[in-house]
């Protein structure tokens, strides 16, 4: 535990913070789950979202995990790390940050394969250039690397696109003449940019809108947001209702995946991109935190079993078949 103020915050990559009020209710209900990291100096890598949200519970102390002899590379590819992460973002952040982190982790390999231990035992230093290595050190993949730059480009050429949705701007940005006319539609009818519909699509509610009185704008537009209203009410029962099916669905899935994924180059591998021992130590962890969930799932599938739940054996499905 260390007093919060004593944690030196410093210059940050993103000011927005989002909403620090819902994060701290969550960690009024659950505590800080998660460790805000700092450096030897008591300087800021990364939670600073967290550390404000309990700033505002009032807290005097907080819990932290200090990663000392990290360079100024490595503490910056740490915030960035977290920030990908963040579900307030919007895509357009997500995007920019994911290629702010994958320029950082170029610059962290080199350093690494510069050095002189690296040097002499390797002889001439590989290329960092590969998308693939730096999405194996960020967790990511390369088609997201890959659509996380389509999707910069396209709203640094046409910032109107700058709020819809990654793979909508991308397929927008192909036709730049229909970006124009949405661009000019929007001057007219801001309404518009409540619709999270395809451009195509938006550009049609804009023409149907440009013939319209104000008082039928407006009721067309009441309609429209009632609409969502509802849809979204519903996605939001129904997101609530196959929430626990879905959750253990996938870790069934997750577990199915891994099966063959574990071989001792990947492993070596792994292990010699780790900055120093506390990241090995922490992914022990994580695995602990793992195998204790799918024990628990494996223990539960085995009581339901044994229990009077009708269970249809293969021979059964067969001849139904």
């Amino acid at each position: 535990m260390l007093s919060i103020n004593e944690i030196i915050i410093g210059q940050r990559l993103r000011d927005d913070l989002g909403d620090l009020v819902s994060l701290a209710n969550s960690i009024r209900q659950r505590g800080l789950l998660h460790p805000i990291i700092i450096d030897e100096h008591k300087r800021l890598i990364a939670g600073h979202r967290r550390l404000e949200a309990c700033k505002l519970l009032e807290w005097e102390e907080i819990t932290v995990r200090y990663m000392p002899d990290l360079s100024e590379q490595e503490k910056r590819l740490i915030e960035l790390e977290e920030n990908t992460k963040r579900k307030d973002l919007t895509p357009y952040e997500q995007s920019k940050n994911l290629i702010a982190a994958v320029e950082t982790a170029k610059e962290v390999l080199k350093s690494e394969l510069l050095s002189p231990e690296v040097t002499k035992k390797r002889g001439r230093p590989e290329t960092t250039h590969s998308d693939e290595k730096v999405a194996d050190m960020l967790g990511t993949t390369r088609k997201s690397i890959h659509e996380a730059r389509q999707h910069s480009r396209a709203v640094e050429r046409h910032p109107v696109l700058v709020d819809f949705p990654k793979k909508q701007a991308i397929q927008a940005a192909r036709a730049p003449s229909e970006v124009e006319q949405y661009e000019e539609l929007l001057k007219r009818i801001p309404e518009l940019s409540e619709f999270t519909v395809p451009l195509k699509d938006r550009i049609e509610h804009g023409k149907i809108m440009r013939a319209m009185t104000q008082v039928e704008r407006d009721a067309y537009m009441s309609r429209f947001r009632d609409s969502k209203k509802r849809r979204d009410e519903r996605l939001a029962d129904a997101t609530l209702v196959g929430e626990h099916t879905k959750k253990i669905h996938n870790l069934l899935e997750s577990a199915l995946r891994m099966h063959g994924m574990v071989t001792q180059d990947r492993i070596d591998a792994w292990v010699s991109r780790r900055i120093n021992r506390k990241q090995i130590e922490d992914a022990i962890e994580w695995l602990q935190l793992g195998i204790d969930e799918l024990t628990l799932l494996q223990n539960g599938l085995r009581e339901a079993l044994k229990g009077p739940r009708k269970v249809v054996t293969n021979e059964k499905i067969e001849k139904a078949n």
